[in-house]
């Protein structure tokens, strides 16, 4: 898992960069990101997914011997907290939706209706939850029907890899979309730089009245270039 880590934290990067880029129409040829980017990207994605996620685990170990539905609704509703403030921020894509809804759908299915399959031989639906949180450590549960013999941890990793991978594409095109001050060449202010990648920077044609940049990019050295930072955006691709 730790040699992993690295190449983990590329594709975390590079789905970033890919969400930008896809904003502007750039080709994802030209995504090339560096080792900055890629501490900068996964750090900031790391530390807001984990801060949460270990008060989370803080306050779940203290929960011991009450009603096991109230006790799932108090183990949900941190998660529930933390889907809503990422709803806030990318809930303007429809993939977003679609990605922490089928996780909430794994979510109660774990907590709500494996029991249901699991514990069969007990008297009533409490009885069954009850059976459930004996058996099992409330963070590494195994799921027996859907997972088999696989390691109960494997399904939780893949579970907060998928959100990372999400995120990391979905709050690369929330950057594109709130991004308003960008690099402007003095010599041409008709043209705006979106990117630098390689000691290059990819520059598009900015149209200020309707704040929007066209589909055709050129690449130019940082080199001889007197630039200045101008409040230009937010941008949108132009219509075809």
């Amino acid at each position: 898992m730790v040699a992993a880590a690295p190449a983990v934290a590329y594709l975390m990067t590079y789905l970033h960069e890919l969400g930008f880029c896809k904003m502007f129409g750039i080709p994802y040829e030209f995504i090339s990101p560096n080792l900055t980017t890629v501490f900068i990207v996964t750090g900031a994605l790391v530390l807001c997914m984990s801060v949460p996620l270990w008060l989370a685990h803080a306050y779940l170990t203290s929960l011991s011997g009450e009603h096991p539905i109230k006790r799932r609704i108090r183990i949900l509703l941190p998660v529930l907290l933390i889907t809503l403030a990422l709803l806030y921020l990318f809930g303007e894509y429809a993939h977003v939706w679609l990605l922490f809804g089928s996780q909430w759908v794994l979510f109660l299915h774990i907590e709500f209706l494996t029991p249901l399959m699991t514990q069969r031989g007990k008297g009533s639906y409490v009885d069954k939850l009850r059976a459930e949180d004996l058996r099992d450590d409330r963070i590494d549960r195994p799921i027996a029907v859907l997972l088999g013999p696989v390691n109960p941890r494997a399904y939780y990793l893949f579970i907060f890899l998928s959100m990372a991978l999400g995120i990391s594409y979905f709050s690369g095109q929330s950057s594109a979309n709130r991004k308003e001050e960008f690099l402007v060449p003095v010599a041409t202010p008709d043209r705006v730089f979106l990117r630098t990648y390689a000691d290059k920077l990819i520059t598009s044609r900015l149209k200020r009245e309707t704040r929007t940049v066209e589909r055709s990019f050129e690449m130019i050295s940082t080199e001889g270039l007197t630039l200045r930072v101008e409040k230009v955006g937010p941008l949108r691709l132009a219509a075809p």
